[in-house]
């Protein structure tokens, strides 16, 4: 999004000819996306779309009004501003940068406007009391890398904002959200407004998945108005990340209404009314994937209290294929494995490392593997969260002569959590890589082993690592928990793994989590996907196998592997919920 510099507009900026409609059939949506974002397709047709400043915006110009635009090069334009009702004895008192955009249907569904700054938020107020506007969606966070991005406008319990009061009722928090209930009072005049704010959009940057701007979406739109005011929405320049959401909201209703998806067309009408929204090529790229994944893709995401009757329904036979509903759900995964050539496995194909690989068929790509401060290679790769960017490191359990790279790995990646299933033997090139008592040296590092206890077929241990160099100013020790369940025989195991590993998380500040099995794969993978649906079952009372698998997926393909791995993680989730008082009145039927 824009960064806030102040310079000239210039009048007619940017874009070639105006660009034209482009409808497309969502049939074709999928593959027409997948092809225009490999070869980089979407470049031409973004940069042809006019920028800047395309129609007079005289009222932002004047110098009564310049304090009140957050960025010196986005105003808004005169033919489709909001204009507040003046106040007597203020000269300009009716502007404010926010502009009027159209639905898909309706004309002015939407204001665009910018973050709030200190001096305009009693003009934000006046402009939500005078549209009568009962939703504000909230796109940025107060502040961004170190930089103010939006003045806190609403108040901690009550506050008066001219002659506004604004009273905060109630706040919902979700790891990527918080969901506010507000009530405004003028006079003797009481309205409800709910207040949408995504705060996992960075500047800048963008969600982790498409499903996390859906998701928000969706709880915006499920929120039924008492009237059809404009929606007001924001970011910090109320331009890019604000274009997207508005973007794409239009673009699915016309998916809905016609089938189709114009989004040149779209983007070039939202333009008319404001200056540069969605501003970036990766913002335009996103509105992309996330109609695909909206549009082309299941949703299998279920309400935690219809997971026993989803689970029926997935072990019953279709009569035509003859298979079960699991199954084909399973296979719908396959063509939305990520694909790999032989250039994204360059250090992992070296032959000086590929001997450090145990199964050859399982490599790490270049992009998504940590490197180390000595260029070590280390055979791990990064696995994100539903909310966590590389939430999980996943390696193969080191053999006698890794085990000095293996803590050097965890040192400098900071895991202060160890998740290890496997089997140790006599026999094996695999052996403990801690010291069974007292402390041993590995490298350069000192690990002592302080706490050792087994319950339920699990070891924890607990190790007190001390690097060589400092770390962090100080040359502290470092306290690690190392959990190993050998086998498991139920989902019930698996649930108290990830959860005893979510409590440590919650003391250690939730750092990294290290997890490792025999190959980097078999295991490591049911793990994590087990601990993402349990995650969002826990945060947002769902359960969605299908997008965590995708999820854990995104780095290494042959995560879940088979049908039976699949199904283990749905009966993880029914054996959360069996265990969880909140719910024991539901348990009467079977899991899968």
């Amino acid at each position: 999004e824009n960064d806030g510099s102040d310079f000239e507009i210039e009048e007619t900026s940017g874009g070639g000819r105006e660009p034209s409609s482009k409808p497309l059939p969502l049939s074709d949506l999928q593959g027409y996306v997948q092809r225009m974002l490999a070869c980089d397709g979407f470049r031409s047709e973004f940069f042809n779309q006019p920028k800047g400043c395309r129609n007079p915006a005289i009222e932002a110009k004047r110098t009564e009004n310049k304090i009140k635009n957050r960025y010196g090069n986005l105003l808004a334009y005169d033919h489709s501003r909001v204009k507040l009702k003046p106040i007597p004895g203020i000269s300009h008192s009716d502007y404010i940068n926010a502009n009027y955009i159209d639905g898909f249907w309706r004309p002015a569904r939407y204001i665009a406007t910018q973050g709030p700054k200190y001096q305009t938020i009693n003009d934000f107020w006046r402009m939500v009391w005078q549209e009568n506007v009962c939703k504000i969606v909230m796109l940025t966070n107060l502040v961004e890398h170190g930089q103010n991005k939006c003045e806190k406008y609403w108040p901690e319990k009550m506050a008066s904002y001219g002659e506004i009061r604004v009273q905060l009722i109630s706040e919902e928090k979700f790891p990527d959200c918080v969901i506010r209930k507000l009530h405004l009072t003028m006079a003797d005049t009481t309205r409800e407004v709910k207040h949408f704010h995504l705060t996992s959009w960075p500047d800048h940057g963008l969600p982790l998945h498409p499903n996390t701007l859906l998701s928000f979406l969706k709880k915006v739109n499920q929120y039924r108005s008492y009237n059809e005011a404009p929606v007001v929405v924001h970011c910090s320049a109320g331009v890019g990340r604000t274009g997207a959401y508005i973007l794409l909201d239009n673009l699915l209703e016309q998916a809905q209404s016609e089938g189709v998806v114009d989004v040149v067309g779209q983007l070039s009408t939202m333009r008319k009314n404001r200056m540069n929204v969605v501003d970036t090529l990766e913002q335009y790229n996103f509105v992309h994937r996330c109609l695909v994944e909206c549009v082309c893709i299941s949703d299998n995401n279920v309400p935690c209290i219809k997971i026993h009757d989803r689970c029926s329904q997935l072990l019953s036979v279709d009569k035509t294929s003859g298979k079960s509903y699991i199954a084909i759900e399973f296979e719908e995964l396959e063509p939305l494995k990520p694909l790999f050539t032989l250039a994204d496995f360059t250090a992992a194909r070296n032959p000086a490392n590929l001997r450090k690989i145990r199964d050859p068929s399982i490599l790490p790509p270049d992009r998504c593997r940590p490197f180390l401060r000595d260029g070590t290679f280390v055979n791990v790769v990064y696995v994100n969260g539903f909310y966590k960017k590389d939430k999980f490191l996943v390696t193969q359990t080191p053999s006698s002569k890794d085990a000095d790279d293996f803590w050097k790995l965890v040192i400098e990646t900071g895991a202060k959590t160890i998740v290890t299933l496997d089997v140790f033997t006599e026999d094996d090139d695999v052996v403990p890589f801690w010291p069974t008592g007292g402390s041993a040296k590995y490298g350069d590092h000192t690990v002592e082993c302080t706490e050792d206890r087994h319950t339920n077929g699990m070891s924890v241990q607990v190790f007190r690592v001390k690097p060589k160099h400092k770390i962090s100013g100080s040359s502290r020790r470092v306290t690690v928990r190392h959990f190993h369940l050998s086998t498991w025989s139920s989902a019930e195991q698996m649930v108290d793994l990830v959860n005893q590993v979510e409590r440590w998380q919650e003391q250690s500040n939730d750092g990294i989590i290290l997890v490792q099995c025999r190959n980097g794969c078999t295991a490591s993978g049911l793990f994590c996907c087990c601990a993402l649906v349990l995650e969002k079952l826990k945060n947002e009372k769902e359960v969605d196998v299908f997008f965590a698998t995708r999820i854990v997926r995104e780095n290494r393909p042959q995560f879940i592997s088979n049908g039976d791995q699949y199904k283990f993680c749905y009966d993880t989730a029914v054996a959360y919920m069996k265990c969880s008082e909140m719910y024991a009145s539901l348990w009467q039927k079977p899991s899968l």
